[in-house]
C-alpha cells in the first residue's frame, strides 16, 4: 500500500457507531478507513505509540538499538471491583477510553506493594526506573 499523503476528510457515521477517515495516498489513489467506535481508543494509542518509537529512532545514534520508548496510558480516574471468577478488576479511565486490567489476588497484592514503594520514593529516584 502506498504511503498516506494527507487526510482529506473524517466523519461520524449515522448513529455514532463508527467513524470514517478518507486518505489521499502518495500515488494519487484514495482510501477510506472505517473504524468502529469501540476500537478508536486502541487505534489512537497504537498510532501514538508507533509515532513515539519513530521519533526515538530518528533521534538515536546510527547503529544504536538500545533506546527504549514507553507510551503509557494517562489515567484520569480509576474504579476497582471483583469478577465472578475471583479476579480483581481495575477499570482506568484514560483520554483514549477505558482500560481494564484483571489480576489474581496475589498479583493485586504485588501491584499494591510496588505502587506503595514508588509513592514512598517519589521525587528521590532517577528516571527511567520500573520495578
Amino acid at each position: 500500500m502506498p504511503a498516506i499523503k494527507s487526510v482529506t476528510q473524517s466523519r461520524s457515521l449515522p448513529g455514532g457507531h463508527a467513524i470514517e477517515v478518507d486518505f489521499q495516498m502518495a500515488d494519487g489513489s484514495t482510501h477510506t478507513l472505517e473504524i468502529p467506535f469501540e476500537r478508536i481508543p486502541h487505534v489512537m494509542h497504537a498510532i501514538t505509540s508507533a509515532a513515539a518509537i519513530s521519533e526515538a529512532r530518528q533521534k538515536a545514534t546510527p547503529g544504536d538499538l538500545s533506546f527504549g520508548v514507553a507510551v503509557p496510558y494517562r489515567v484520569q480516574d480509576m474504579r476497582a471491583g471483583s469478577s465472578p471468577d475471583g479476579m480483581i478488576v481495575a477499570d482506568f479511565a484514560t483520554p483514549q477510553g477505558p482500560v481494564q486490567v484483571a489480576m489474581t489476588a496475589a498479583q493485586t497484592q504485588t501491584t499494591i506493594e510496588r505502587l506503595a514503594a514508588e509513592l514512598q520514593g517519589l521525587g528521590r529516584q532517577q528516571f527511567p526506573k520500573l520495578s
